[in-house]
């Protein structure tokens, strides 16, 4: 079991993760707007993006748990999940 590691995932429905034109094709620019950051364990743990958008989330025993986003150029939406 991991404990203390964030876990960055795409949670959008992705077709290609190259640029596309086509309007009928989910690609990097749909991926990149929005992503689902899953903390597993306890501890601390920071994570920085290939953007350097850096994420930083902590958990200790008896609480939910928090993070920080520092430095999102991209204006992506997030998602936190505590397991």
């Amino acid at each position: 079991m991991l404990h203390g590691k964030i876990i960055p995932v795409f949670d959008s429905q992705i077709d290609t993760l190259v640029k596309e034109t086509r309007h009928d094709i989910n690609g990097w620019d749909q991926a990149n707007s929005s992503i689902k950051i899953i903390f597993h364990g306890e501890g601390k743990d920071e994570y920085t993006l290939w953007d350097g958008t850096r994420i930083i989330c902590e958990k200790i025993k008896g609480t939910e748990g928090n993070c920080r986003v520092i430095n999102d150029t991209a204006g992506r939406s997030y998602q936190f999940e505590f397991r």
